[in-house]
């Protein structure tokens, strides 16, 4: 019934089952996900229709890289049987680019939160170490600090006779 009914929430369903049906199969999976987005462009669905459904079976079912690069040719050879590019090219080379930026963006971020919270925890041992404690107002403004203020002030450490030389 699910898989001949017109109702957009019939392929729903069958992704969610397939999904679970798949979990220690993979290769089972693409399959199915294959045929059941090759069902959609074969039910004359809207190109809005189809491209919603198609995000919600890519989102569901999702696969391994490698699995990944062959349903997107299998996608790929569809669309040109079909003579239909719901799912351009330039969509999908966007959508790569897109993928990669993210991922450099998060590597850079990663590295400057990183050094910030070295260099947060390397001041505040230098100043444990020199001043035997700190108080809690010093505390806070050192974890709201920016890293090149971090730096200045543990330059600072090492000619500061108290803790107020420091944070001017």
């Amino acid at each position: 019934f699910l898989e001949q009914t017109a109702n957009p929430f019939g392929t729903v369903i069958l992704a969610w089952l397939a999904t679970q049906q798949t979990r220690k199969n993979l290769d089972q999976r693409l399959s199915h996900k294959f045929q059941l987005t090759r069902r959609l462009y074969e039910r004359g669905l809207s190109r809005d229709a189809i491209l919603n459904l198609y995000k919600f079976i890519d989102w569901s079912m999702t696969l391994p890289e490698p699995l990944a690069v062959r349903y997107n040719d299998y996608i790929h050879q569809l669309e040109e049987e079909q003579s239909m590019a719901y799912i351009t090219t330039a969509e999908r080379i966007g959508m790569q680019k897109g993928f990669q930026q993210g991922i450099e963006q998060g590597i850079e971020q990663g590295k400057e939160q990183g050094q910030q919270e070295g260099e947060y925890r390397l001041l505040l041992r230098l100043l444990q170490r020199k001043f035997h404690g700190i108080s809690e107002n010093y505390q806070q403004k050192i974890q709201q600090a920016d890293a090149e203020t971090l730096l200045i002030w543990g330059e600072r450490v090492l000619d500061a006779n108290n803790l107020e030389d420091i944070f001017i």
